[in-house]
């Protein structure tokens, strides 16, 4: 059984709505999950932990810059690496 701690409207049956308050307590079967990561009910048990998603920005390999003797192999018009 879970709590609600927001008020919002929830059709069990899918047709029917109705709106809950906070206090009211329902099974929420599979909705429970999205519905206390959502903020809307709240369990006896604590909800797990979604871990937070990598920073697009950051960047895990940093690349060396070229060593002085490759400055020659790259085209300048391009920026690609020439072949030997």
């Amino acid at each position: 059984m879970a709590k609600v701690v927001k008020p919002f409207p929830y059709a069990a049956d899918g047709f029917t709505l109705e709106h809950l308050v906070p206090g009211d307590e329902r099974d929420f079967g599979a909705a429970t999950a999205g519905l206390v990561e959502e903020g809307f009910i709240a369990t006896g048990e604590p909800h797990p932990q979604v871990p937070d998603a990598p920073d697009p920005d950051a960047t895990t390999n940093e690349a060396s810059p070229p060593a002085e003797d490759q400055d020659d192999l790259l085209d300048e018009q391009t920026g690609r690496r020439k072949r030997k």
